[in-house]
């Protein structure tokens, strides 16, 4: 049940916080965050994209971070998400051995 409800609830959050910093250093001309030439104009779903991506790979393919900024949250959302998975399973293997 965890894991069901701390996905989504991270991935938005970091989709958010990506979207956040990187229109705002977007409007300042320039960015934390490249995206593949093919995106056309960005708008907040790239964003929420980047971010469930990294759930599901090691690296988001389709976006690249420029800024140290982001390749530490990068880092971050990445071992949160690690931690995440781990504790769940861990939780499962305690209750499978009736613990």
């Amino acid at each position: 049940m965890q894991l069901i409800l701390f996905i989504p609830v991270i991935t938005i959050d970091f989709g958010w916080i990506y979207w956040r910093l990187d229109s705002e250093a977007r409007r300042r001309g320039r960015s934390h965050i490249r995206f593949d030439e093919g995106t056309g104009e960005l708008d907040t779903f790239d964003y929420y994209h980047a971010s469930a991506m990294t759930l599901l790979q090691f690296e988001p393919s389709g976006v690249k971070p420029t800024s140290r900024l982001m390749k530490t949250l990068f880092v971050i959302h990445g071992a949160m998400m690690l931690d995440l998975v781990a504790l769940t399973l861990s939780r499962a293997i305690g209750l499978a051995s009736g613990g």
